[in-house]
């Protein structure tokens, strides 16, 4: 048995995509801002642990730091640094 889809049932998965994209669309704003932040701090991270390789004071790019970065933001990047000269 063949059944395609017509018109009204494109326009009604089409109502139901953009509902679903209006309700969501704030959190899945933050969220993608979120995961830039965590990206963006762990290329940071990378880049400065380049130039403070022979100073022992390099941080490990993972996941935590990355989640951190990316909920709190720059002073959380500058506050990972802080406590890692502290721990020293």
């Amino acid at each position: 048995m063949n059944y395609s889809l017509g018109t009204t049932e494109y326009m009604i998965i089409f109502l139901c995509f953009a509902v679903f994209c209006i309700v969501f669309s704030k959190f899945m704003k933050k969220l993608f801002l979120i995961v830039l932040r965590g990206v963006l701090g762990l290329g940071a991270i990378s880049l400065l642990n380049i130039f403070l390789r022979g100073s022992g004071l390099v941080l490990g790019v993972n996941l935590f730091n990355g989640a951190i970065i990316g909920l709190l933001g720059l002073p959380a990047f500058i506050g990972l640094y802080i406590i890692k000269l502290i721990t020293l």
